[in-house]
C-alpha cells in the first residue's frame, strides 16, 4: 500500500552475497527504511553480482547466516538447514542446490550492472 504521496520509489541493488560491504550496506538500508515515513512507497529489486567470479560458491547464499552466524555456507547440508528454516520444501531446496536454476538470471543481472 501506498502512502499518501503515492510516489513509487525504486531502489536496485546489485549485491554480491559474499561481500561483506554488500551485507553492511544492506543492513543500513534496512536501518534508514526503518525511520523514512514513506517506507510503504518503497520497492527494493535485488539484482545479483560477482565481485570476485573465480570463487566457488554455490548461487545461493544468506548474508545473516555468514557474516553474523559464521556459518559455513559452502555446505550443502547447511543450506538446506537454512531453506528449510525459511519455510522452503526439502525437495525443492535438494532441486536448486544440485542444478544450475537461477545461473542464467545472475549472469544476466552481472551483464546490466556492467
Amino acid at each position: 500500500m501506498l502512502s499518501e504521496n503515492k510516489e513509487k520509489i525504486l531502489i536496485e541493488i546489485w549485491s554480491d552475497v559474499m561481500g561483506p560491504f554488500c551485507y553492511i550496506g544492506k543492513r543500513r538500508l534496512e536501518s534508514a527504511l526503518e525511520k523514512f515515513p514513506k517506507k510503504a512507497n518503497v520497492e527494493i529489486v535485488w539484482k545479483s553480482f560477482q565481485l570476485n567470479p573465480d570463487m566457488k560458491t554455490k548461487p545461493t547464499k544468506n548474508f545473516k547466516a555468514y557474516f553474523s552466524e559464521g556459518k559455513n555456507i559452502e555446505d550443502s547440508e547447511t543450506l538446506k538447514a537454512l531453506g528449510l528454516d525459511a519455510g522452503l520444501p526439502a525437495s525443492e531446496i535438494d532441486k536448486l542446490l544440485a542444478g544450475e536454476d537461477f545461473s542464467k538470471e545472475v549472469r544476466r543481472d552481472v551483464e546490466e550492472a556492467r
